[in-house]
């Protein structure tokens, strides 16, 4: 029975295929663990080992029918003759071995228990060449992300007066303002891609926005008495030299605000503890307004078909640096973390506004304004994680933005918009907070 625990009284066989190993024979036995070999006449030569002690069985005595009187074979050995007619004396045994028909197996040596360990030094033919574990160079992540967005400074816009009723419970008060206009969830997206530059750097970049709303509320469509009906804007009869008669006793006004927000963002990231790392780059912001007020009039008013339009128009376009830190740590298992990270910079912020004043037939005045100031800025996200497997992982979490120093549409509405130095200005002192769920998912390769 061939054993493998043989092959280590030999070198490494060399030549191609075997590894590094003797060049000068292709296999070279060890002399320290020869065996005698025995030589006879007119016969093959035997090589005889100690013991067939490999895979359990165990070669106890060997003895033929025609050698007579054989004494026992040796401890350390078994003579095997090749030619029965073999003389009495032997070169190697001063003694035959008895006469034995039988080959007696007993039990082998045991195997211990446990998993067999290395011998020290290399293997005699190399190690077994083990993969390194590949740690990932990118990361893309993708999240949807819901905002909500404050809403603007209240600002009173439509006046009810009921001539043809002294007591309409209405009278005198305002019953439309800015805030009839809230913001609520608007659905955007957070794509962040990242290349690892070392083991504890990376380079990364982030869109986050596409955010809009877009909001809509009025008054009831009143009829009119006397051919008057009893909606007045803000401002009233105004008395400037732009005239807005659409918004004086007209029978309905609506006001609507659109709303978005943008984001991009480059990043060096540096780890300075596994679970702890810097971040250091370049924001670019943008938060765009527009506010309208529009009056409109029945067939049944003196102002018949009659349109008056009041908008503003405002565009923040925010750039700066910024700086943070994200903290993660394990939560009861080693697939689940917590992560929360947060930013902060200061931003130059180069605003404008437009604003239109018309009314049908009689006024269409459009003027702008244009501003830099600074802004700033403070960006807070808290997640969990989970990790599918070595490449995915599942992201969830709650994310809070706050602007300050910007031009909003609202902001932007003058006391009496008719006069011929009105609208001129830009009011650039305004904040907006942003905060809502995220949902998403991260793949590294």
């Amino acid at each position: 029975m061939a054993s493998s625990a043989r092959a280590q009284q030999f070198y490494p066989m060399s030549g191609g295929g075997y590894g590094p190993g003797s060049p000068s024979m292709p296999q070279v036995v060890d002399a320290a663990a020869q065996y005698p070999f025995i030589a006879q006449s007119g016969g093959p030569m035997v090589y005889a080992p100690p013991g067939m002690d490999q895979g359990g069985i165990q070669l106890a005595t060997v003895s033929l029918p025609d050698s007579p009187g054989r004494g026992a074979p040796p401890a350390n050995g078994v003579a095997a003759p090749a030619n029965p007619g073999l003389a009495a004396s032997s070169p190697v045994y001063p003694q035959e071995p008895t006469q034995d028909f039988g080959m007696q197996y007993g039990m082998g040596p045991q195997m211990q228990q446990g998993y067999p360990m290395p011998a020290a030094g290399a293997a005699p033919y190399g190690g077994f060449p083990m993969p390194e574990p590949v740690a990932p160079r990118w990361y893309v992540r993708g999240e949807v992300v819901w905002l909500f967005r404050d809403s603007p400074n209240d600002r009173n816009l439509t006046s009810y007066n009921n001539a043809s009723k002294s007591t309409d419970p209405l009278n005198n008060r305002f019953i439309l303002d800015t805030d009839a206009l809230p913001f609520g969830l608007a659905p955007g997206m957070r794509l962040t891609l990242g290349h690892y530059l070392t083991d504890r750097t990376a380079i990364e970049g982030e869109y986050f926005g596409a955010n809009n709303w877009d909001q809509r509320s009025g008054t009831l469509n009143y009829p009119s008495a006397g051919g008057q009906g009893p909606l007045s804007a803000y401002w009233g009869a105004g008395g400037g030299p732009f005239s807005t008669s659409a918004f004086t006793d007209s029978n309905q006004q609506i006001a609507t605000f659109h709303s978005s927000f943008d984001s991009a963002e480059i990043n060096v990231r540096q780890w300075v503890l596994p679970s702890l790392s810097v971040v250091a780059g370049f924001r670019y912001i943008n938060v765009a307004d527009q506010f309208q007020l529009t009056a409109t009039n029945n067939g049944t008013n003196v102002d018949a078909g009659q349109v008056g339009y009041y908008r503003t128009w405002t565009n923040n376009n925010l750039g700066g640096v910024q700086v943070g830190t994200e903290f993660t740590h394990d939560l009861y298992a080693r697939w689940l973390f917590f992560s929360i990270e947060g930013k902060t910079g200061l931003f130059l912020n180069f605003a404008d506004q437009k604003n239109l004043l018309f009314n049908t037939d009689t006024t269409y005045n459009q003027r702008s304004s244009r501003e830099t100031q600074y802004a700033g800025m403070f960006d807070l996200s808290a997640s969990l994680s989970a990790l599918i497997g070595s490449h995915l992982t599942l992201r969830g979490g709650y994310t809070f933005l706050f602007l300050d120093g910007l031009a909003l549409a609202t902001d932007q509405l003058d006391t009496n918009p008719t006069m011929a130095s009105s609208r001129n200005f830009l009011a650039n002192k305004g904040s907006v907070t942003l905060q809502g769920p995220f949902v998403g998912a991260e793949l590294a390769w």
